[in-house]
């Protein structure tokens, strides 16, 4: 009884361990770059304004 224990939970522990392998080769192609840039622009540009009109006041 002990060894069909310790064979399902070595199969067990493989298997899920595999999966985890498996999972981190798969490609992620991410084209969100341009646009987080364009965000960030658009942020920045909003903060320079608002620090100008500051200072002119």
């Amino acid at each position: 009884m002990k060894i069909k224990t310790f064979i399902s939970v070595l199969t067990i522990t493989f298997l899920s361990t595999a999966t985890s392998v498996m999972a981190e080769t798969a490609v992620r192609e991410d084209h969100s770059l341009f646009l987080t840039w364009v965000f960030l622009g658009i942020c920045g540009l909003i903060i320079v304004l608002q620090i100008l009109k500051g200072m002119q006041n």
